[in-house]
């Protein structure tokens, strides 16, 4: 299992989100699982904008949670 904590990045200017930062903590058995991440304001924009300007960069794993 892995365990991580991330950061996504909006760099959309037509969202009105344009360099908002959101960070999360994450575990997973794949790492390429596609998860980006479940706030609200996240699933919002995904919603309305796909993931077009996000950016998710894992910031730290760790052996537990």
């Amino acid at each position: 299992m892995f365990y991580y904590t991330y950061e996504v990045r909006f760099d959309n200017p037509e969202s009105g989100l344009d360099k908002h930062v959101y960070y999360g903590k994450h575990e997973t058995k794949n790492l390429d699982d596609g998860y980006i991440g479940s706030g609200l304001l996240l699933r919002r924009y995904l919603a309305k904008y796909g993931r077009v300007g996000i950016t998710r960069t894992i910031l730290q794993y760790y052996n537990n949670r």
